[in-house]
């Protein structure tokens, strides 16, 4: 894996890992693309579609996450302080 290359691997999970509809053998390195789905489990379990960002949307992403970590462990201890 170089760059911003992004490579998915099923680690023997019984269900299987896809890689945009196709299964990924074991011990098998699948290039993960723009647009590609990646669903864990042979029904569907969850699906995801991956999508590339620029960096300033990378950027923005981090820092909204950030604060909604933050608003979480500060709601958390609110609710500890009044236990």
């Amino acid at each position: 894996m170089s760059g911003d290359d992004v490579e998915l691997k099923d680690m023997g999970s019984t269900n299987g890992t896809f890689l945009s509809g196709m299964r990924i053998p074991g011990d098998t390195l699948a290039r993960v693309r723009d647009g590609s789905t990646i669903t864990f489990g042979d029904e569907d379990l969850a699906t995801f579609t991956v999508q590339a960002l620029t960096d300033e949307e990378f950027n923005s992403a981090q820092s909204l996450s950030s604060a909604e970590g933050d608003a979480e462990a500060s709601a958390a201890a609110d609710e500890a302080a009044a236990a």
